[in-house]
């Protein structure tokens, strides 16, 4: 039987009236806990873990789809009818995503006291800034240590530099700037509902790929800058962000038993809550298309690269990048910050690789959030104030993941094309690498393809080929770093939350 068990209560004379956020947890009776102990042990151990596998059989399903149809001759209809479910699943995960951003920030934000709400804002952007980094680094040594690899490949290819951008290379400040000029738009609310891939709103890959295989005669680098269509100027999440965070600083301090404001964010983001996981009931279905559709584009990619070895040694990079920056330099970095370690890395895995599977399928952080909010609130027992307000940030700012794919990319093109990066180029590329995965395209062929502007090179056709070979992982790496920076800001705070639920109860 499924019973709500209330949380602590919010800051201030908020907590008289305000409702706080509910948590759903398992509740058994003397006549209930009897009866679930004489069931049969395999009835038991079926019962604890189904969730796994339905998982593990919608995406071994989806596999044997995959593999069975990739040498078939599908048309273009055909491979609608087979991504549609995955498509639909996407789309109903992505209904929910700008109300449950926002409700859950400022419910979040405006539920603790300013101090609080302070130290885990500069708990959480330390802990992505430390990361971010260090996946910068962990990507140029990858690159490093596999480049004897890399050149024989290319020498047997006799690759030689791409010629340059129609009038001049993009300067790397004007990239910046524009980068930067980007996060910003005049319309947040249009560009939050225009951020999800979807056949209506072409991705930044389908651009750049149709601008490679048929430049657009209206497409001109003038005067050292961006193209004006650069997808960068349509995606952004951060002026979004800024203003919730601000809202609930805002509520937090005008937080009394009459802030109706605040109990309309508090209740929708439960409501919204609750919706993510009516839609987990979709999740198998939705896995078996996406995972056949994956297997498909992974298989085009294979036929259409130049070179599948150096496609595979460029996979290889990232892929080495990825795995040592999650799971070498992340705890590191999370001793780094609580100086202990709290939580077993296969048991927090193990709790959290429901929304980790999601994100990987639809290679979408923004996917994952409904179910990434109820597993680390109910499984991992964290406070509801930490998670509504380190997951939602973490889709715009902790891409540690898309980082170290995009310096990969940077530097394994560049030294194969005999063009060598040094001194403050590098520095640069890692900064620009950074400001460029805040973007909502991530680790898009698009921003790859801007980044490689600096050097004048036209789009890449390997970027593009190894997309769905890389997306997924990085992907995964960005949700697993910020389920990581919850903990670490829930660990760091929980005292914190402790004595304003004191204070609050004083006052009430």
């Amino acid at each position: 039987m499924m019973s709500l068990v209330q949380v602590p209560p919010l800051h201030g004379t908020a907590a008289r009236e305000a409702p706080t956020v509910f948590l759903a947890a398992e509740v058994y009776n003397n006549s209930e806990y009897t009866e679930v102990t004489e069931r049969p042990k395999c009835c038991a151990w079926a019962t604890r873990h189904w969730e796994p596998g339905v998982i593990v059989s919608s995406i071994v399903i989806g596999a044997i789809l995959g593999l069975s149809l990739r040498g078939q001759s599908l048309t273009e209809r055909q491979f609608i009818y087979i991504s549609f479910p995955g498509e639909v699943y996407s789309r109903m995960l992505a209904m929910l995503l700008l109300p449950l951003k926002m409700s859950c920030i400022v419910g979040s934000i405006g539920s603790t006291s300013y101090r609080t709400g302070g130290k885990m804002l500069r708990c959480a952007l330390a802990y992505w800034s430390l990361s971010a980094a260090s996946a910068a680094a962990v990507a140029f040594g990858s690159v490093l240590l596999l480049r004897t690899v890399r050149d024989e490949i290319a020498s047997s290819l006799q690759l030689s530099p791409s010629a340059a951008i129609n009038v001049t290379a993009i300067q790397t400040t004007d990239l910046a700037m524009e980068m930067i000029r980007g996060l910003f738009p005049p319309n947040i609310v249009d560009v939050s509902m225009n951020i999800w891939p979807s056949d209506d709103i072409p991705r930044g890959s389908e651009l750049w790929t149709y601008e490679f295989h048929e430049p657009c005669p209206h497409r001109r680098y003038e005067q050292g800058t961006v193209d004006s269509t650069s997808p960068l100027r349509r995606v952004s999440g951060l002026g979004l962000l800024s203003f919730a965070l601000a809202l609930g600083f805002v509520l937090a301090h005008n937080a009394d038993d009459r802030n109706v404001l605040l109990n309309f964010f508090i209740h929708l983001s439960n409501v919204l809550a609750a919706m993510g996981r009516l839609l987990s009931w979709f999740l198998p279905l939705g896995l078996v298309s996406l995972t056949a559709n994956v297997i498909l584009l992974a298989a085009a990619s294979l036929r259409s690269a130049h070179s599948v070895s150096l496609l595979l040694t460029y996979s290889l990079n990232v892929a080495v990048a990825v795995l040592v920056h999650t799971f070498v330099v992340l705890p590191l970095v999370q001793w780094l910050l609580v100086l202990r370690w709290n939580r077993g890395m296969i048991g927090f895995l193990g709790q959290t690789y429901v929304p980790l599977v999601v994100s990987a399928s639809t290679r979408s952080m923004a996917a994952s959030l409904p179910l990434g909010v109820s597993v680390l609130e109910m499984k991992s027992g964290l406070d509801a104030r930490v998670v509504r307000t380190v997951l939602p940030m973490g889709i715009v700012l902790g891409r540690s993941g898309s980082v170290a794919q995009l310096c990969v990319s940077l530097l394994f093109l560049t030294h194969m094309y005999r063009v060598d990066l040094q001194g403050w180029e590098l520095i640069g590329a890692a900064a620009n690498a950074i400001v460029a995965s805040l973007s909502d395209d991530g680790a898009s062929p698009a921003i790859v393809s801007l980044l490689l502007g600096v050097k004048g090179f036209h789009k890449e056709p390997l970027v593009v080929a190894a997309e769905p070979l890389v997306q997924w992982l990085t992907t995964m790496a960005d949700a697993y770093c910020n389920c990581v920076v919850a903990t670490v800001c829930f660990d760091i705070v929980h005292e914190d939350l402790s004595e304003d639920d004191e204070v609050a109860g004083d006052e009430a």
